[in-house]
């Protein structure tokens, strides 16, 4: 599982940040909430990146389960604390961290080359030079011991590991923008919705491909969910709307011989003596939509 925050670097300029738990192999949305400002119900002794991950992995704690982070949550005290849980974690670590030794962190070691530090709580502080002016800090209670590559970059495993961890909330928002539900609006719930929505359709074209086995791509699922959602709707306004008997109805035709203005409001209240078949209402030619056309020969019309 990964807890990864909005990137500052990302292409919106502005928006509302959400804490998301995604599963790495399927993407799957795990847990969710959006962040609301100070929290009252966070003790004074918990920091704000500490409650958020435990919050979000509370379903999920002694489970033996693992969750990958970045720099922003990393702390040697949340490990412990999940440690105790029965849970791993591994992520990079800030080097201006109080726990971060200042030489360790400011030296610069030969290229490729790898520094291991372990404590007595079981976690291990890799840290590798993947650039001549750049090392990575990372730290794992997962990895009790750390192999080393043996190609020209001789990457340790919790880098490894780490990389193939760490895309799922990326690629989850990159699947919601791809094919998205949103559209104007100046509210911020609205939109809070949309992105309910785009996430939770994600969520069922996952659950879809794993029960059925199929390799439906998104794009015609999402199709189909929506004609099927749109027929259920129609089903049900059409079973609450009144039936009328063929004398009534003969009786509003005639009713409607005097002109009315379009009861629908899309266009700009056109004049008219049409009436919608279902609802009964008066339409104008531009607020009109043939949905069914019947034929018939010449022998039946006799």
């Amino acid at each position: 599982m990964q807890i990864y925050p909005v990137q500052a670097n990302k292409p919106d300029k502005f928006g509302i940040k959400f804490w998301m738990l995604v599963d790495n192999d399927t993407k799957y949305l795990c847990n969710a909430f959006p962040y609301l400002g100070k929290d009252e119900l966070r003790s004074a002794n918990e920091s704000l990146p500490e409650s958020v991950v435990m919050r979000l992995m509370s379903p999920y704690l002694n489970k033996g389960r693992n969750v990958t982070t970045d720099n922003f949550f990393r702390s040697t005290s949340l490990a412990r604390t999940l440690k105790a849980k029965d849970t791993s974690i591994v992520g990079t670590i800030s080097r201006t961290r109080r726990e971060v030794p200042a030489v360790l962190a400011m030296e610069r070691a030969p290229l490729h080359e790898t520094t291991l530090l372990r404590n007595g709580d079981g976690a291990t502080l890799t840290v590798y030079q993947g650039k001549v002016n750049k090392n990575v800090l990372l730290l794992s209670t997962l990895h009790s011991t750390i192999d080393i590559g043996t190609n020209h970059k001789k990457l340790p495993e919790t880098v490894q590991f780490y990389n193939k961890s760490k895309c799922g909330v990326y690629i989850l928002d990159q699947m919601a923008r791809r094919y998205s539900t949103r559209a104007a609006a100046r509210r911020w719930s609205v939109h809070v919705f949309y992105n309910i929505l785009d996430l939770a359709a994600i969520n069922a074209w996952i659950i879809y491909r794993g029960v059925t086995g199929e390799k439906t791509s998104r794009h015609a699922f999402l199709r189909q969910l929506a004609e099927e959602l749109r027929e259920v709707n129609k089903e049900k306004r059409e079973s609450m709307v009144p039936k009328h008997n063929e004398e009534e109805q003969s009786q509003d035709k005639r009713k409607a011989s005097k002109r009315h203005q379009c009861q629908v409001g899309m266009c700009k209240r056109n004049k008219t003596t049409e009436k919608c078949e279902i609802y009964f209402k008066y339409i104008c030619g531009k607020c009109t939509k043939t949905v069914e056309k019947k034929f018939y020969c010449k022998k039946c019309t006799l």
